[in-house]
This record gives C-alpha cells, structure tokens and sequence, in this order.
C-alpha cells in the first residue's frame, strides 16, 4: 500500500506538471541518488550529480541535500526554522537575491548562458507567475506535520534525513522561487521527499480508522495535484 501511495504521488506531484524532457531525466537521476544519501555513499552521489547535469544543470542544487540529511533535528528546530524561512519571505528578503543576481551574476557575465537567462526573466517578471500563498501554507503544514511525527520516533534517523532535506526544500523554493518563479526548478529534486514523507508518515498509525483517514487524506491531496497539473491552475504549487 506504501509503495502505491508513493506512485501515486509521483503522479500527481510530476507527471503532468514538467514540461521539460531535459529535467525530468535530471529529476529522475535525482530521486535514484536518494539510496546514496541515505547509505552516505558520497562518490556514487557524486556521479550520479555528474550524469544529471548531462541532461539539466539544475541538479546541481541537489548537491546540499547530502550534507543537511544527517544533521541532528527535533520539533523545536523544525518549527523554528519553517516560521524563519516565513519572516524572511515576508521581509522580502528576496528582493536583496533579486539585486545581487542581476548586479553580481548577470552583471558581471550577460552574455553567458546563465546570464542571459536571468536577464531574460528578470525583463520578463510581470508575465512570470508568483509563488502561491495556498502552495506555501501546505508546505507548512506538512512540514509542521512531519516534525509532529519526529516527536514520536525521535531515534528515527530516515525520518529526520528526509525532514531536512524537505526544509531545505522549502527554502528554496520560497525565497528563491519568489526571487525568480524558474527557480522553483531547483527545488523539484526535493519536493519527491514530500511523496516519500507521507507514505513513511502511515506507519506511526496502528488503528485501522486513524490509518484510514490518512490514507483518505493523502489521496484527496495528491488527487487534487493531478488535477491541478492536469488543468494547469497554481494554487498547489
């Protein structure tokens, strides 16, 4: 049943949402390289990074997850580094991102290919789509709910790793996509914890009624990702 509901999630986190070939590969090769963080096997990491940025630079914002997933985390700290991550989305802490970017990396190199695409979005930014606040507030709920569960196996060292590497997600995805909406491309290679999460999360409910309505929950969310994906509507992403 674990591994459907991780399919499932595959489905309607991805499958009808990348548009780019490229980056579903890079993706993929992303996900494969979750054993060898997990086993802390940092040269097959390695080269499973090189592959992936034979197909989508991308990739490369990967890298931090196998250094935060072993690092030693509890509710408290979860929670107060969710609320800081928030504070700085709200003081905009991504317009002094935005200033830099321009001024330090496509200033200094516009002809570059990098360059030029910052340069690109950073003209084109009123016809880009901003981050949705309905995204952000269920990524905070799930993360405050993963670090619920941590506060029921503290020992847990899978369950924590993927908490970690899913915060570190979420901050990428809120200052940085909210400093440029295509660097939200850089926080798909975390946002399959997400799928990894939940299914994990069943186990710490024995009844068959509490394991039931978190069954039931899982599948109206992920059904309601598809039909996003499917309809092209943000209000998940």
């Amino acid at each position: 049943p674990n591994f459907l509901i991780i399919f499932f999630g595959f489905y309607g986190v991805f499958e009808a949402d990348i548009f780019a070939v490229r980056q579903s590969i890079a993706i993929a090769i992303g996900v494969l390289s979750y054993l060898s963080i997990i086993n802390r096997r940092f040269i097959h990491f390695g080269v499973f990074i090189a592959v992936g940025t034979l197909f989508h630079w991308t990739i490369l914002g990967f890298i931090p997850a196998y250094f935060i997933y072993n690092y030693p985390n509890n509710f408290k700290k979860i929670i107060i580094a969710t609320f800081g991550i928030l504070f700085l989305y709200f003081i905009k802490i991504q317009d002094l991102i935005f200033t830099f970017i321009l001024r330090y990396v496509a200033g200094v190199d516009a002809n570059s290919a990098i360059g030029a695409k910052i340069q690109f979005y950073s003209q084109n930014s009123d016809s880009v789509d901003k981050l949705s606040v309905l995204g952000i507030l269920i990524r905070t709920i799930l993360i405050i709910y993963f670090a619920f569960l941590l506060t029921k196996s503290k020992k847990d060292k899978f369950l924590n790793g993927l908490i970690n590497i899913y915060v570190l997600g979420f901050f990428i995805y809120i200052i940085l996509g909210s400093t440029f909406i295509v660097f939200v491309r850089l926080s798909w290679y975390y946002s399959f914890v997400e799928v990894i999460l939940l299914a994990y999360s069943l186990k710490f409910f024995k009844l068959k009624h509490e394991k039931f309505a978190v069954y039931l929950v899982i599948s109206l969310y992920f059904g309601l990702r598809i039909t996003q994906n499917i309809t092209a509507q943000a209000y998940l992403k």
